[in-house]
């Protein structure tokens, strides 16, 4: 019985090696510069790596000595983690090799219909075959799909056009995934006292920034009305923070303060894209509001005072105090105004930016919201907003003008809570003019 037993599992673990070695289907392109790509293989997951080498060297690459993993490091790529499950495709060039640091276009073809892509991409020159190797991968792509048609297409490719080359692949990460139906708007809310209602969803004329940040490249822009009161009466003290997306597939997205909103009159108009896949019904939209105004007393923490600089100098500080929700800081840089031997006072900036990896749906989620400054001549000062700074928009600057004969300041900081309210929406969802 011993036997058979280990005979059986000598068998599997043939099968592993010789499928290591010299299983799988490579597609092999010309490209017009005359450049032949092959593409070997293409998989998910949360981490992931491939082996362009020869079969020592792939099989080297799959056992957990360190002398093996050393021996087959010049053929082996591996994709950045991000901790997203991400698909990648893993090509090799044999000519002129893609700059990475820049998206890749795709169109892909799948059971619900098709959609463009960004991948990002990442390469390696001077693999042991005299080839270079690159890894094409995004963290966003139609995971119900049992096959997967990827066409590269050029950065600029208008619709429809004729890809550089495309494969035709399994899913290698096929899970079965529920199908969420949108609910019927309009559609209310309401957290302690507060009623935020979806009113409409319609079509957005703003060209979007956010366009190119959330996938996929062809996704709608869409402008979501909401209505915001307090019993029964409009509630104005309220503004939007950030807004954020998930799908069926466990697909999320979220971006703080990059986005395009109006108010007035507890109405608030915000310009996002719609990230949903062609065949997929619905996803789930989450705004996140905090206050404007009318700040509660225990939300309201004064940081340590800062000293400003001398003439022509500036002064570059990062200001920390604790507060029941933990520690909260923001960098400030004071500068003098200085022309001609002439103090025009200190332009002071406040780097607000929230901390990282910041969940819109944590039940913990804080706004910092830098407020007003009072000089040591008892002058108060009201920030004024400028930014977003990054991609995600979790960084602003805001900024003050103070007198000239100053010597310190005393800053006032809102840590607010936000409120998330989420909506599931899709196309079916959309008011369009008839």
């Amino acid at each position: 019985m011993k036997r058979r037993l280990l005979l059986f599992f000598a068998a599997i673990g043939a099968v592993v090696i010789l499928w290591a070695l010299f299983g799988g289907q490579t597609h092999r392109f010309t490209l017009a510069d005359g450049t032949t790509l092959t593409v070997h293989a293409v998989s998910a997951g949360v981490s992931n790596r491939y082996c362009f080498g020869n079969p020592a060297k792939r099989l080297a690459a799959k056992l957990p000595w360190p002398w093996a993993q050393k021996s087959a490091a010049n053929a082996v790529l591996t994709a950045p983690v991000d901790g997203r499950t991400n698909l990648v495709i893993w090509v090799t060039y044999r000519g002129t090799a893609p700059r990475a640091g820049r998206p890749f276009r795709f169109r892909c073809v799948h059971d619900g219909g098709t959609n463009e892509f960004a991948f990002n991409g990442i390469t390696k020159y001077g693999l042991p075959s005299g080839e270079a190797g690159a890894a094409f991968y995004t963290a966003f792509w139609p995971r119900r799909s049992k096959r997967l048609t990827l066409q590269a297409l050029e950065e600029d490719a208008p619709p429809g056009a004729k890809p550089l080359w495309e494969v035709r692949v399994a899913n290698p990460l096929p899970l079965d995934y529920p199908q969420w139906e949108p609910e019927v708007l309009p559609a209310c809310r309401t957290v302690e006292n507060v009623t935020i209602c979806l009113e409409q969803l319609v079509p957005s004329e703003t060209r979007l920034a956010a366009r190119s940040a959330w996938p996929p490249l062809d996704a709608e822009a869409v402008r979501a009305r909401l209505r915001v009161t307090r019993g029964g009466q409009p509630d104005d003290d309220w503004e939007i923070c950030g807004v954020c997306f998930r799908d069926a597939l466990g697909q999320r997205f979220q971006q703080l303060r990059r986005l395009k909103s109006r108010s007035n009159a507890g109405m608030h108009d915000l310009d996002f894209v719609l990230p949903l896949l062609a065949g997929e019904r619905a996803g789930k939209l989450g705004v996140a509001f905090v206050r404007a105004q009318g700040f509660p007393t225990n939300e309201l923490f004064a940081l340590p005072e800062l000293e400003l600089p001398a003439a022509g100098q500036h002064v570059s500080k990062t200001l920390r105090t604790n507060s029941p929700f933990g520690e909260v800081s923001i960098h400030v840089i004071a500068h003098t105004i200085h022309v001609i031997a002439h103090n025009y006072g200190f332009d002071v900036s406040v780097l607000n930016r929230q901390p990282p990896g910041h969940d819109l749906a944590a039940s913990d989620a804080r706004w910092f919201q830098p407020l007003a400054a009072t000089d040591d001549r008892g002058r108060s000062y009201s920030f004024a907003a400028f930014g977003p700074l990054d991609d995600i928009g979790s960084a602003t600057f805001h900024r003050i003008r103070v007198s000239a004969d100053a010597k310190r300041l005393l800053l006032t900081l809102a840590v607010t809570r936000m409120i998330l309210v989420e909506y599931t929406v899709g196309r079916e969802s959309m008011t369009r003019p008839k």
